[in-house]
C-alpha cells in the first residue's frame, strides 16, 4: 500500500482512501500524509446501504 501511494503521489494527485472495515474507521497512519484525505462512513445499517454485496447482507424486516 505504501509503495502505490507513494507512487500516485509523485504524480501530484490527491488520493481520496477509504478507511477499515467497510470505510467506518479512519485509517490514522495516513492522518499527516499531503494530498490524501479519507472517506469513511458513519450511516447504519450498512446491510440496508450495501443490500446484496458479501459483507453487507440484507436488511431484516421488521413485523408490526
Amino acid at each position: 500500500m505504501k509503495k502505490m501511494v507513494n507512487t500516485i503521489l509523485a504524480t501530484g494527485r490527491f488520493i481520496v482512501l477509504d478507511g477499515n472495515r467497510t470505510a467506518t474507521v479512519p485509517v490514522p497512519h495516513f492522518f499527516n500524509v499531503p494530498l490524501t484525505g479519507q472517506s469513511f462512513h458513519r450511516y447504519q445499517p450498512h446491510t440496508f446501504s450495501h443490500y446484496g454485496v458479501w459483507y453487507g447482507g440484507r436488511p431484516k424486516v421488521r413485523s408490526r
